[in-house]
């Protein structure tokens, strides 16, 4: 079983737990329990969805222009002359850098998560993933970098999830640049309480047959 890196609903610390692990582990840091799928007292519903990612499938950026002015090539419009005398204004050059980022999660302050969700996902890509509410706020969001599990406590309440995919990571403006992949589970997920616990899911963003989440895909400005 591969490692899996949980975050402490306690002190928010990252935790990579081996897949050997044997009994409950703690956090690192503070000690407390980490609620794990495999932990005492959490139930998981065995709802377990698997299905196709649209992911891009080659991923190209232009090389950044330096000019002399300083100004940087992503704000330039460049322009070009046609055999007819008028111009055309040319797409701006994306330069935006690669941003360092490791696999965590940003809750909303509305309560503390209870019940699990896990994320599998195939090597090559990264994902930040969106749990968008009810009302239609983010409540939480997930980067998981491709290849890893990943495993949190979420909110009780019913979510839509959307992703946004690709090979390398620019920041929470730019996401993966402008061959990032927007997608939407057309699932609906229900985290609830139950006499035994608290019922989850584990996700699987892997493209295979038989799958049992559709997806779409959507514009950037669904996302």
């Amino acid at each position: 079983m591969a490692d899996r890196i949980i975050l402490c609903s306690g002190c928010g610390t990252k935790n990579r737990v081996q897949g050997s692990c044997k009994g409950v582990p703690k956090c690192g840091k503070c000690g407390k329990q980490l609620y794990t799928s495999a932990s005492t007292g959490i139930h998981i519903s065995g709802k377990t969805i698997v299905g196709a990612v649209a992911v891009v499938g080659l991923v190209v950026f232009l090389a950044s222009q330096s000019i002399d002015s300083g100004i940087e090539s992503s704000s330039l419009s460049q322009t070009a002359e046609t055999s007819s005398g008028s111009t055309q204004t040319a797409e701006p050059v994306f330069s935006a850098p690669p941003v360092s980022i490791v696999p965590g999660v940003k809750s909303g302050p509305r309560s503390q998560g209870l019940a699990p969700l896990g994320i599998k996902t195939s090597p090559g890509y990264g994902y930040f993933i969106k749990l968008v509410n009810q009302y239609g706020q983010t409540e939480m969001t997930i980067f998981v970098w491709g290849g890893q599990y990943f495993e949190t406590l979420v909110p009780l309440g019913r979510y839509e999830m959307k992703y946004a995919s690709g090979k390398t990571w620019y920041g929470a403006q730019h996401l993966f640049g402008p061959d990032t992949a927007y997608s939407k589970a057309e699932t609906l997920f229900y985290f609830t309480q139950t006499a035994h616990g608290y019922n989850g899911y584990t996700v699987e963003l892997i493209r295979q047959a038989g799958g049992n989440l559709p997806t779409k895909n959507i514009n950037p400005s669904a996302f």
